[in-house]
């Protein structure tokens, strides 16, 4: 056999890688071409959320899913809104176990095994009360129940006391008797001895006296009003990152629910452009 010569095979090596890199590029296409769509989707999502369109959020979240590791992020971000925003919590239940399935020691694991437990127990006791309304809801019924119950009980209470006093007569009320009033003589003139005249009667008259001036009421001035001094706005806090902080975990901290971590990435935007990509000692504003 005919020896090759060593520009023929430093031509055929590089034939060979050629091929290779495009063998790879063919495999992984399908791959990136996923990444664009399920990114695009989740980013869409969220710009929908900053502008309460949380329906339409739903919409392209799921347009993101795929079933692949991937696609476990917008897993997550359909169960906060499910949970926060539209109050469903067994569509947020499911969406948050098919992110643990999906990506079991992923980035937001760990506030996601919190939720399914906390989910679960409020599901297992609507469905012991026989209800399916959220529990907002059927706190709200059970408020307005109880009243009813107390308005109820102060109706029987005024009827019972009304047919208690239904038979019994009532006295008449008795004129006061007044005392019986004697005419008294009138008083004339005293009797003049006999053989004596009468006098002119002379009135004289009184003098007048002058009229006091009245003194003017004294009007006492109002009192100047002071004013309410204006209520001085609370300044923003902040928080520094530690390691695995999330903004849903930073939000569910200073506002009680993980939905707000909007407001602080709106707020952060500056040092913050990617949500997803906090980093240990950065300080985060909290509006």
């Amino acid at each position: 056999m005919r020896a090759m010569s060593k520009p023929a095979v430093r031509a055929l090596r590089r034939t060979g890688r050629a091929f290779c890199f495009a063998g790879i590029l063919l495999s992984g296409g399908c791959d990136l071409l996923t990444i664009s769509q399920s990114g695009r989707g989740i980013r869409d999502g969220n710009d929908a959320v900053l502008r309460g369109e949380f329906q339409k959020a739903v919409q392209h979240y799921e347009s993101a899913l795929d079933g692949t590791l991937l696609t476990a992020e917008a897993h997550y971000r359909l169960g906060l809104v499910y949970e926060d925003k539209l109050k469903n919590e067994v569509a947020a239940l499911h969406h948050f176990e098919r992110y643990l399935e999906l990506a079991p020691q992923g980035q937001f694991s760990t506030d996601v095994r919190g939720y399914v437990d906390r989910l679960r127990l409020v599901i297992v006791s609507q469905l012991a009360e026989g209800t399916v309304v959220p529990a907002r809801e059927a706190a709200r019924l059970k408020n307005e129940n109880l009243e009813l119950r107390q308005e109820n009980a102060e109706l029987r209470d005024q009827q019972s006391k009304a047919k208690s006093t239904a038979g019994r007569p009532v006295p008449a009320a008795t004129p006061a008797q007044r005392p019986a009033l004697t005419a008294l003589p009138e008083a004339g003139p005293p009797a003049l001895p006999a053989g004596a005249t009468p006098e002119p009667e002379v009135r004289r008259a009184l003098p007048l006296s002058a009229p006091q001036p009245v003194a003017p009421a004294s009007v006492a001035a109002p009192a100047a009003a002071v004013p309410t001094p204006a209520p001085t706005p609370s300044a923003p806090q902040s928080h520094t990152v530690v390691s695995g902080d999330t903004l849903s975990k930073i939000s569910r901290k200073y506002y009680g629910n993980s939905a707000d971590w909007q407001k602080i990435a709106e707020a952060n935007k500056a040092i913050l452009p990617d949500p997803t990509k906090l980093k240990v000692g950065m300080v985060l504003t909290i509006p």
